[in-house]
């Protein structure tokens, strides 16, 4: 699915998952996808992304080979408190907050580019509080 383009009615969740699919999301459309993410949800909803962070301060980095030879990616990077921040722009409450990394952490392209990993899980407000 395009996250840019999501083309579900509103509402249409109690909950969305994300595992490192915000990750290829161009930091221009971030809070615009978020706000799509968010409108999907019915009121109380749980939205999770799990994301990356650069210790290098890296916006962005490009995997040649993603999973496949010749399948390049663009990826780019957010920090935990730069999405959580982009979360309360859209209203989204953020209630966890981990730092879980995979077994095989790092991997090479975490190593690279200094990724660490990490998972939130934000709510969308009940109607009665959206609307106050």
């Amino acid at each position: 699915a395009d996250l840019a383009a999501l083309c579900f009615r509103a509402e249409a969740f109690d909950g969305i998952f994300a595992l490192a699919s915000f990750l290829h999301v161009p930091r221009p459309l971030g809070r615009p996808v978020l706000a799509a993410l968010a409108r999907l949800l019915a009121p109380g909803g749980v939205l999770y992304l799990h994301h990356v962070a650069s210790s290098r301060g890296l916006e962005g980095y490009r995997i040649d080979g993603l999973l496949i030879p010749d399948n390049p990616a663009l990826c780019y990077c957010h920090s935990q408190e730069e999405l959580a921040a982009l979360l309360a722009a859209e209203g989204m409450r953020v209630v966890s907050a981990t730092r879980f990394r995979p077994a095989r952490y790092p991997s090479e392209s975490a190593a690279r580019h200094g990724l660490e990993p990490y998972q939130l899980a934000a709510v969308k407000p009940p109607a009665a509080a959206a609307s106050s």
